[in-house]
């Protein structure tokens, strides 16, 4: 089964952006819908993951620096 529009309950088409029952994000250009999301979700995760991931590559570098150091 295809994509289908949250509003009008058929296949996914042009008419369904014109009339704005979704939107093309201007950064990925994937299409989501406004009703549902106030921005983004394909951008939004991809964010969110990349922070967890910072977070993670941080707590490893602490960790390895407070095994070279213990001393401090």
């Amino acid at each position: 089964m295809g994509h289908h529009c949250t509003v009008c309950r058929k296949a996914l088409s042009r008419t369904c952006l014109r009339n704005g029952h979704y939107r093309q994000c201007g950064t990925c250009e994937e299409y989501y819908p406004p009703s549902l999301e106030r921005d983004c979700p394909h951008c939004r995760n991809k964010d969110s993951q990349a922070e967890k991931r910072m977070e993670k590559e941080v707590k490893e570098t602490l960790d390895l620096l407070m095994k070279l150091t213990p001393d401090l």
